[in-house]
């Protein structure tokens, strides 16, 4: 009888520390990880008139490489100036996407500025950097601008090599 009294303990011992250590995994694999949500704030000021004015007073030529395509575009006089500013002037709030070209506006042979197209799905801005490559602005396209660079990357995506 004691035998009986000792293995039943046993197992009553044995099925419970097993339904605790089932008890944890559980919790842990039940844990959600939400993504964080979309800013609802600009994070980066934007160029104002005074500040375009200035830069398409200086900008002569354009260079544009684009990111996925084989496809570069360089650009003189008054056409450089009107890719600059195809923007609103307002601040724009970033949504993650990812950078559609990378454009170097310049002036006597001297880059003046570099900017990021932000172009796809919910997403349609500029990015300004400063001499170190860090973002310093942000604005947002103009119907235009979202019209002329969906039409080039079009273009360009159907274009036998």
């Amino acid at each position: 009888m004691k035998l009986n009294y000792w293995t039943i303990l046993l197992f009553s011992l044995l099925f419970a520390l097993q339904a605790c250590n089932s008890n944890t995994n559980s919790d842990e694999s039940d844990t959600v990880v939400t993504p964080p949500a979309a800013p609802t704030e600009p994070d980066l000021p934007f160029k104002n008139k005074g500040e375009l004015s200035t830069l398409y007073q200086q900008v002569d030529h354009l260079d544009v490489i684009f990111f996925g395509k084989e496809f570069s575009m360089n650009v003189g006089g008054l056409e450089a100036k009107q890719k600059l500013i195809m923007v609103d002037l307002k601040p724009v709030v970033r949504t993650p996407c990812p950078e559609s070209a990378r454009m170097f506006f310049n002036g006597q042979g001297t880059e003046i500025v570099q900017v990021g197209l932000f172009l796809g799905q919910n997403c349609a801005y500029y990015v300004y950097y400063d001499k170190d490559g860090k973002p310093e602005a942000a604005n947002p396209l103009t119907e235009g601008g979202i019209e002329f660079f969906n039409k080039l990357i079009q273009q360009v995506s159907v274009s036998p090599n």
